[in-house]
């Protein structure tokens, strides 16, 4: 455990974006991504789908708003756009609003960052190559704009399988019930508790990040996650982006879960709950 520096901070998922009503799942998972450390080679990269109005892009902005050195691309984002902004968020997240309206180029460019860290480019007749250890959030509209609970989600994606493959997880984010809307109104916060509260978070994923690097692993968990994702692609129907890749970011969401909970070393306790993520997720 982390010497006595820090007060975790339980359900940090409540502090993200609190009037988002009824995405609990979602915030958890983005909170967990905020905690990994691409430095460390933790991959896990992300893609959102919802249809206009059901706060995927807010929920974007809230990111990058408390985590160092984030970045934010929109559909107008060029190539040369995108290889600053890559650069730029090297050991941080990159979010992709409206991946699925930006040009074939930028998205190959993309694809490269996501498969080996870094981006190439040309510039004065010399080729060059940047480190962009960068994790990904992207956020885009289902085909037709309207996403259906009974139709299978990767069906509903407008992107090839090479790029979609590349994602360790594909979540939907459905428009928020109206019953909602008196709680969303209760929890809307002044300017100042809003600083306050983002402040708060920017603060102590910096400091957790700082005083946990690294996190240990022991070969009784990857060989688990080896088991269950081997279970996931026999068994689940989005079996199609499931491949050796899956079981690289299972680790990554595993280790940052740890250090999200002031741990070095990840435990079976960080699997289980990693685990039932997963099975929500995938199932």
């Amino acid at each position: 455990m982390l010497m006595d520096t820090l007060q975790k901070i339980e359900n940090i998922e409540e502090l993200i974006l609190p009037s988002m009503i009824g995405n609990k799942l979602i915030k958890r998972i983005v909170a967990t991504q905020m905690f990994t450390n691409p430095f460390a080679g933790e991959k896990l990269h992300i893609m959102i789908v919802g249809n206009v109005a059901s706060g995927k892009s807010t929920l974007g902005l809230e990111v990058l708003d408390i985590l160092p050195n984030s970045s934010y691309c929109g559909k107008k984002t060029t190539p040369v756009g995108l290889i600053e902004k890559l650069i730029s968020s090297n050991g941080s997240i990159l979010i992709f609003d409206e991946l699925d309206k930006v040009d074939k180029e930028v998205r190959e460019q993309l694809l490269e960052c996501m498969q080996s860290g870094h981006i190439s480019y040309d510039k004065f007749q010399y080729h060059r190559r940047h480190q962009a250890k960068v994790n990904i959030l992207a956020l885009c509209n289902p085909k037709g704009y309207t996403l259906s609970e009974d139709m299978n989600l990767l069906s509903q994606v407008n992107f090839g399988l090479p790029l979609l493959s590349r994602f360790h997880m594909v979540l939907p984010i459905y428009q928020i019930d109206p019953s909602y809307y008196p709680e969303i109104a209760v929890k809307m916060l002044t300017k100042q508790q809003d600083d306050e509260r983002k402040e708060k978070l920017r603060r102590y994923i910096t400091a957790v990040k700082k005083q946990i690097p690294y996190i240990e692993i022991d070969e009784n968990i990857t060989r688990n996650v080896g088991v269950y994702i081997e279970e996931l692609k026999l068994s689940s129907p989005m079996s199609e982006i499931i491949s050796p890749r899956a079981i690289e970011g299972m680790i990554s969401f595993i280790k940052a879960n740890a250090r999200m909970n002031l741990k070095t070393k990840a435990d079976m306790e960080d699997f289980t709950e990693v685990k039932n993520i997963y099975d929500k997720i995938f199932y």
